[in-house]
């Protein structure tokens, strides 16, 4: 999954994306590996059905400034019957 984010106004200050995706997909890495502008936390909560990962991007993000990055996906087949899955992506500032 490509995700790709250009700051077009002011610069903004604690800017972050939330994925919130079925437990079943598992996150690999994020690509391009050790990217110093993105870090990510994963949170797997017990009793719910989903998974959160919530992404620092680098602070601040500049006026006319992208960044681009891709995560990389390992699906449990054994939890797992549907052909689909939705994501939820979220980016705040």
């Amino acid at each position: 999954m490509s995700i790709s984010l250009e700051n077009t106004g002011d610069d903004s200050y604690m800017t972050n994306v939330t994925l919130i995706y079925p437990k079943n997909l598992q996150f690999n890495t994020i690509k391009p590996a050790n990217n110093p502008n993105v870090k990510c936390y994963e949170f797997k909560g017990h009793h719910s059905l989903n998974s959160t990962m919530k992404c620092s991007i680098r602070h601040p993000v500049f006026k006319s400034s992208k960044e681009a990055f891709d995560f990389i996906w390992q699906l449990n087949e054994e939890m797992f019957s549907a052909s689909e899955a939705d994501i939820l992506c979220m980016v705040s500032k």
